[in-house]
Protein backbone atom coordinates (compact mmCIF):
# COMPACT_ATOMS: atom_id res chain seq x y z
CA UNK A 1 0.00 0.00 0.00
CA UNK A 2 1.14 3.53 -0.45
CA UNK A 3 -0.25 6.71 0.46
CA UNK A 4 0.56 10.35 1.29
CA UNK A 5 2.92 9.31 4.34
CA UNK A 6 5.03 6.69 2.07
CA UNK A 7 4.68 3.10 1.37
CA UNK A 8 3.43 1.84 4.36
CA UNK A 9 2.58 -2.15 5.09
CA UNK A 10 0.59 -4.07 7.77
CA UNK A 11 1.14 -7.50 7.01
CA UNK A 12 0.08 -10.73 9.02
CA UNK A 13 2.77 -13.83 8.93
CA UNK A 14 0.48 -17.11 9.79
CA UNK A 15 3.33 -20.37 10.36
CA UNK A 16 3.01 -22.79 13.56
CA UNK A 17 7.01 -22.46 13.54
CA UNK A 18 7.79 -20.36 16.10
CA UNK A 19 11.29 -20.34 15.36
CA UNK A 20 10.36 -19.48 11.61
CA UNK A 21 8.39 -16.66 12.45
CA UNK A 22 11.09 -14.81 14.56
CA UNK A 23 13.53 -15.26 11.73
CA UNK A 24 10.85 -13.50 9.33
CA UNK A 25 10.03 -11.17 12.14
CA UNK A 26 13.67 -10.03 11.48
CA UNK A 27 13.66 -9.79 8.13
CA UNK A 28 10.79 -7.47 7.83
CA UNK A 29 11.23 -5.36 10.28
CA UNK A 30 11.05 -1.82 8.79
CA UNK A 31 9.96 1.15 10.44
CA UNK A 32 6.97 1.77 8.09
CA UNK A 33 5.63 -1.78 8.08
CA UNK A 34 3.59 -3.53 10.82
CA UNK A 35 3.88 -6.90 11.30
CA UNK A 36 1.25 -9.71 12.92
CA UNK A 37 1.33 -12.92 13.91
CA UNK A 38 -0.48 -16.51 13.92
CA UNK A 39 0.70 -19.71 14.93
CA UNK A 40 -2.18 -21.12 13.33
CA UNK A 41 -4.90 -20.84 10.35
CA UNK A 42 -7.80 -20.51 12.35
CA UNK A 43 -5.85 -17.83 14.71
CA UNK A 44 -5.42 -16.36 10.96
CA UNK A 45 -8.51 -16.02 10.40
CA UNK A 46 -9.52 -14.00 13.53
CA UNK A 47 -7.26 -11.79 13.00
CA UNK A 48 -8.00 -11.00 9.50
CA UNK A 49 -11.72 -10.60 10.08
CA UNK A 50 -11.04 -7.67 12.45
CA UNK A 51 -7.72 -6.17 11.04
CA UNK A 52 -6.73 -4.71 7.78
CA UNK A 53 -3.99 -6.26 6.07
CA UNK A 54 -2.19 -5.37 2.57
CA UNK A 55 0.12 -8.91 2.35
CA UNK A 56 -0.23 -12.37 3.91
CA UNK A 57 2.89 -14.22 4.64
CA UNK A 58 1.21 -17.54 5.02
CA UNK A 59 2.81 -20.94 5.48
CA UNK A 60 1.14 -23.66 3.17
CA UNK A 61 1.67 -26.83 5.44
CA UNK A 62 0.25 -26.31 9.04
CA UNK A 63 -1.82 -28.94 10.78
CA UNK A 64 -5.59 -28.48 12.10
CA UNK A 65 -5.83 -25.89 8.85
CA UNK A 66 -3.79 -26.35 5.65
CA UNK A 67 -2.65 -22.73 3.92
CA UNK A 68 -4.91 -23.76 0.75
CA UNK A 69 -8.15 -23.61 2.99
CA UNK A 70 -6.94 -19.96 4.83
CA UNK A 71 -6.02 -18.51 1.50
CA UNK A 72 -9.77 -19.61 0.33
CA UNK A 73 -11.20 -18.68 3.06
CA UNK A 74 -9.82 -15.27 3.44
CA UNK A 75 -10.74 -14.49 -0.25
CA UNK A 76 -14.27 -15.20 1.32
CA UNK A 77 -13.96 -12.70 4.21
CA UNK A 78 -12.66 -9.90 1.87
CA UNK A 79 -15.72 -9.91 -0.48
CA UNK A 80 -18.38 -10.77 2.29
CA UNK A 81 -16.64 -8.03 4.09
CA UNK A 82 -16.08 -5.55 1.45
CA UNK A 83 -12.24 -5.43 2.75
CA UNK A 84 -9.39 -4.24 0.02
CA UNK A 85 -7.68 -7.70 -1.53
CA UNK A 86 -4.15 -8.89 0.41
CA UNK A 87 -1.76 -9.77 -1.45
CA UNK A 88 -1.04 -13.44 -0.30
CA UNK A 89 2.13 -15.22 -0.13
CA UNK A 90 2.58 -18.68 -0.36
CA UNK A 91 5.24 -20.30 1.01
CA UNK A 92 6.41 -23.47 1.77
CA UNK A 93 9.15 -26.58 0.71
CA UNK A 94 7.04 -28.33 -1.83
CA UNK A 95 8.43 -26.43 -5.46
CA UNK A 96 6.03 -29.06 -7.95
CA UNK A 97 4.20 -27.55 -9.90
CA UNK A 98 0.94 -29.53 -8.69
CA UNK A 99 1.42 -27.14 -5.51
CA UNK A 100 1.98 -24.02 -7.13
CA UNK A 101 -1.38 -24.80 -9.38
CA UNK A 102 -3.12 -25.49 -5.81
CA UNK A 103 -2.21 -22.19 -4.11
CA UNK A 104 -2.91 -20.12 -7.40
CA UNK A 105 -6.20 -21.99 -7.46
CA UNK A 106 -6.95 -20.85 -3.64
CA UNK A 107 -6.15 -17.57 -4.17
CA UNK A 108 -2.51 -17.22 -4.00
CA UNK A 109 -0.68 -13.96 -5.88
CA UNK A 110 3.22 -15.28 -5.12
CA UNK A 111 4.45 -18.31 -3.82
CA UNK A 112 8.15 -18.77 -2.65
CA UNK A 113 9.75 -22.16 -2.19
CA UNK A 114 11.45 -22.62 1.28
CA UNK A 115 14.57 -22.31 1.71
CA UNK A 116 14.00 -18.78 0.99
CA UNK A 117 16.03 -16.17 1.07
CA UNK A 118 15.92 -12.62 3.17
CA UNK A 119 15.36 -10.86 0.04
CA UNK A 120 13.39 -13.08 -1.65
CA UNK A 121 11.28 -12.38 1.28
CA UNK A 122 11.12 -8.57 0.87
CA UNK A 123 10.96 -8.39 -2.43
CA UNK A 124 7.69 -10.39 -2.27
CA UNK A 125 6.53 -8.48 0.26
CA UNK A 126 7.13 -5.15 -1.67
CA UNK A 127 5.83 -6.56 -4.72
CA UNK A 128 6.26 -4.00 -7.50
CA UNK A 129 6.03 -1.13 -6.23
CA UNK A 130 7.39 1.59 -8.67
CA UNK A 131 7.64 4.21 -5.99
CA UNK A 132 10.22 2.04 -3.70
CA UNK A 133 13.90 2.32 -4.68
CA UNK A 134 15.85 -0.24 -5.80
CA UNK A 135 19.91 -0.89 -5.49
CA UNK A 136 22.03 -1.33 -9.13
CA UNK A 137 24.32 -4.37 -8.63
CA UNK A 138 27.20 -2.82 -10.09
CA UNK A 139 27.11 -0.75 -6.78
CA UNK A 140 26.35 -2.91 -4.46
CA UNK A 141 29.53 -2.74 -2.51
CA UNK A 142 29.88 0.75 -1.94
CA UNK A 143 26.30 0.91 -0.72
CA UNK A 144 27.08 0.67 2.97
CA UNK A 145 29.29 4.13 3.09
CA UNK A 146 26.86 5.38 1.09
CA UNK A 147 23.44 4.88 2.84
CA UNK A 148 25.51 6.01 5.71
CA UNK A 149 26.67 9.34 4.00
CA UNK A 150 22.88 9.72 2.87
CA UNK A 151 21.74 9.28 6.34
CA UNK A 152 23.62 12.02 7.77
CA UNK A 153 22.40 14.29 4.81
CA UNK A 154 18.98 13.46 5.27
CA UNK A 155 19.05 14.53 9.18
CA UNK A 156 20.82 17.67 7.81
CA UNK A 157 17.61 18.83 5.28
CA UNK A 158 15.30 18.09 7.77
CA UNK A 159 16.99 20.03 10.41
CA UNK A 160 17.30 22.87 8.03
CA UNK A 161 13.98 22.63 6.75
CA UNK A 162 12.55 22.76 10.43
CA UNK A 163 15.24 25.73 11.18
CA UNK A 164 14.19 28.19 8.24
CA UNK A 165 17.06 28.13 6.32
CA UNK A 166 16.35 28.28 2.72
CA UNK A 167 20.03 28.22 1.45
CA UNK A 168 20.97 25.16 3.15
CA UNK A 169 17.86 23.47 2.08
CA UNK A 170 18.35 23.80 -1.33
CA UNK A 171 22.17 22.95 -1.07
CA UNK A 172 21.60 20.03 0.68
CA UNK A 173 18.75 18.56 -1.22
CA UNK A 174 20.68 19.37 -4.60
CA UNK A 175 23.59 17.35 -2.98
CA UNK A 176 21.16 14.31 -2.10
CA UNK A 177 19.73 14.64 -5.84
CA UNK A 178 22.65 14.50 -8.10
CA UNK A 179 24.34 12.19 -5.71
CA UNK A 180 20.75 9.71 -5.47
CA UNK A 181 20.84 10.07 -9.36
CA UNK A 182 24.26 8.54 -9.98
CA UNK A 183 23.58 5.62 -7.75
CA UNK A 184 20.67 5.20 -10.63
CA UNK A 185 17.99 6.01 -7.73
CA UNK A 186 15.82 8.29 -10.12
CA UNK A 187 12.49 8.28 -7.37
CA UNK A 188 15.04 9.96 -4.66
CA UNK A 189 16.65 11.57 -6.75
CA UNK A 190 13.32 13.40 -8.32
CA UNK A 191 11.96 13.98 -4.61
CA UNK A 192 15.35 15.60 -3.58
CA UNK A 193 14.50 17.74 -6.73
CA UNK A 194 10.96 18.53 -5.78
CA UNK A 195 12.42 19.70 -2.43
CA UNK A 196 15.16 21.74 -3.94
CA UNK A 197 12.43 24.04 -6.01
CA UNK A 198 9.94 24.39 -2.78
CA UNK A 199 12.91 25.91 -1.26
CA UNK A 200 14.13 27.88 -3.87
CA UNK A 201 10.62 29.06 -3.93
CA UNK A 202 10.49 29.51 0.04
CA UNK A 203 7.41 26.88 0.25
CA UNK A 204 9.51 25.38 3.25
CA UNK A 205 5.56 24.37 4.66
CA UNK A 206 5.17 21.94 1.39
CA UNK A 207 9.16 20.84 1.50
CA UNK A 208 8.32 19.94 5.18
CA UNK A 209 5.39 17.57 4.06
CA UNK A 210 7.40 16.07 1.86
CA UNK A 211 10.39 15.07 4.13
CA UNK A 212 8.07 12.05 5.61
CA UNK A 213 7.94 10.36 2.19
CA UNK A 214 11.96 11.39 1.29
CA UNK A 215 12.56 9.38 4.89
CA UNK A 216 10.13 6.43 3.68
CA UNK A 217 11.51 5.93 0.30
CA UNK A 218 14.84 5.91 2.01
CA UNK A 219 14.52 3.75 4.82
CA UNK A 220 12.90 1.00 1.82
CA UNK A 221 16.65 1.48 0.02
CA UNK A 222 18.12 0.54 3.56
CA UNK A 223 15.62 -2.39 3.36
CA UNK A 224 16.01 -3.33 0.02
CA UNK A 225 20.31 -3.38 0.43
CA UNK A 226 21.60 -6.63 0.52
CA UNK A 227 24.63 -5.04 2.67
CA UNK A 228 22.17 -4.29 5.83
CA UNK A 229 21.57 -7.46 7.08
CA UNK A 230 22.92 -11.01 6.69
CA UNK A 231 20.90 -12.97 4.46
CA UNK A 232 19.69 -16.35 5.38
CA UNK A 233 17.55 -19.24 3.98
CA UNK A 234 14.08 -19.47 6.22
CA UNK A 235 14.21 -23.51 7.27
Amino acid sequence: MVNAQGPTRSILLVDDDAQVRALVRRYLAHPLWVLDEAESGPVALLKFADGAYDTVLLDIQMPVMDGYEVMRRIRVLEHAGALRRATIIGFSSNGDDDTKARVRDAGCDVYLTKPATHQAIVDAVVGADATVASVDPDVEELMPAFLEAKERELRELGDAIAAGATESARAISHRMQGSFGLYGLVELAALCAEINSLAARNSLGTARARMPVLRAQFSCLQTRSCKTRPAQPVP
